[in-house]
């Protein structure tokens, strides 16, 4: 009887023990990530916007998409309706540079986005890098 009650148990029990286990196993992990941003008036050359992309996770940092907008409207940052003044990839220690090659920086705000990048996702396991705002850049030309 106590044989016949065991098996039953481990009939019964042990794929729902099974399921259990994998659903605890299943997770997403979101890695927080850091944007420096700086302007750089470069003269006759073109102007520049640099910095870094930094995160607990190294794999983060490199080849992340970061993007340079111009801020127009009064209700702060706006990604979806604020012009994109440039798009550039992080090198392998997450730095960056924007080279404005058609537009000379003009009084005005100015901010960076690095983008949310997808490190692993396998239906059970979602491991991604944040998006990362960089604080806006308040330019006033000199006159």
């Amino acid at each position: 009887m106590k044989r016949s009650l065991i098996v039953f148990l481990a009939l019964c029990c042990g794929p729902l023990a099974l399921l259990a286990a994998s659903t605890a196993i299943a997770h997403t992990v979101r890695h927080p990530s850091k944007l420096t941003f700086h302007l750089h008036e470069n003269g006759a050359d073109p102007d520049s916007f640099t910095g870094r992309v930094s995160s607990d996770n190294l794999k983060c940092e490199a080849d992340r998409t970061v993007e340079v907008y111009r801020r127009l409207g009064p209700n702060g940052p706006d990604p979806e309706h604020d012009p994109l003044l440039g798009t550039t990839q992080t090198d392998a220690d997450g730095h960056y540079e924007v080279v404005l090659e058609d537009e000379v920086v003009k009084g005005g705000e100015y901010y960076g986005i690095a983008t949310r990048k997808v490190l692993r996702n396998d239906g059970e396991h979602s491991h991604v890098c944040r998006i990362a705002g960089a604080g806006l850049i308040v330019f006033v030309p000199p006159g």
